[in-house]
């Protein structure tokens, strides 16, 4: 776990920005912007300030060059995620109508990223793993049991939503651990953004733009949100995301996304758009250990000597 102390760094700060965005995305539609318009919006300039960035790295487009086997992998990749992932949440918080309970059900991607990384993946989990992964759930639960107040009619249907979002995460965790190592961390999520870019134009086309005056869409309260979701919760936090799959797996990275509904509750408290109770609070800490026991393992100097 100590050499893996930077990765564990990583993962934990982009799962945060993760959680956050739950709030933020509740923030637009609550204003009126429809997911058609602000998720293809972020996608598009994500992918060109990714573009960019390959661009100055290189000095050339070479960074644009795949390997022929891996062309139908970044295609499948980007249709999970951004295009189908991002509109199954958007939709999803839009009809529950409560991010903390939504960011609940997205937490739900570990279970199902430890099954896609085991059965599909060869990747090998220990007891202390599966201790972990019990534990931390148990603390998701606790911690965003409360049902949302004056539930909507339209509940369920975001509840189907969110699970398929779930597994759209799942499979694009697959595809980008499945993709070859001879690319960089950004290029893979250059192509990530880029491709679902060219995804969501028919969706922002039909249904994004003719749902929005320009004039409504202008002003801090909608910019700043859609600025905040590019940079930090979608640039920054792919790119880190990347980084962290192919370092530790599907497996492993999937878990520290427990933290996510965590965050949200925590920060909806703080902005007023949650209330938590005593109970909720020591789920917290009960999500935090079981993150951090899922990680643990005994090594083997250790194992050798007890042999002894």
């Amino acid at each position: 776990m100590r050499n893996n102390f930077k990765v564990y760094l990583i993962a934990s700060l982009t799962v945060c920005l993760w959680g956050i965005s739950f709030l933020f995305s509740n923030t637009l539609l609550k204003q009126g912007v429809p997911t058609e318009f602000f998720v293809p919006v972020r996608i598009f300039l994500t992918a060109v300030a990714l573009f960019a960035a390959d661009l100055v790295e290189t000095g050339n487009l070479k960074f644009l060059k795949i390997k022929r086997g891996d062309a139908w992998k970044f295609l499948l990749m980007s249709l999970f995620e951004p295009f189908l992932y991002y509109l199954l949440e958007g939709y999803g918080i839009m009809y529950t109508e409560s991010p903390a309970f939504s960011s609940l059900i997205i937490g739900l991607i570990p279970m199902f990223s430890v099954l896609a990384g085991v059965c599909f993946l060869g990747e090998k989990l220990t007891r202390m793993n599966v201790f972990g992964v019990i534990v931390y759930f148990v603390g998701i639960v606790m911690v965003t049991l409360k049902r949302p107040e004056n539930c909507p009619s339209t509940f369920l249907l975001g509840l189907g939503l969110l699970l398929l979002a779930v597994f759209a995460e799942v499979g694009y965790a697959s595809m980008t651990n499945l993709i070859s190592r001879g690319y960089s961390a950004i290029t893979i999520t250059m192509y990530q953004f880029v491709l679902g870019s060219i995804w969501f134009i028919p969706v922002f086309i039909h249904k994004g733009i003719p749902a929005v005056e320009l004039e409504s869409v202008l002003c801090w309260s909608v910019v700043g949100p859609i600025a905040f979701l590019t940079l930090f919760c979608t640039l920054l936090s792919f790119t880190f995301w990347t980084f962290v799959i192919r370092r530790i797996g599907v497996a492993k990275s999937g878990m520290f996304q427990a933290l996510n509904p965590v965050v949200t509750a925590v920060v909806g408290v703080l902005a007023g758009q949650e209330i938590l109770g005593g109970w909720q609070w020591a789920g917290v800490g009960i999500t935090v250990f079981g993150v951090l026991s899922s990680q643990l393992r005994v090594p083997k100097r250790f194992k050798k000597q007890r042999l002894a």
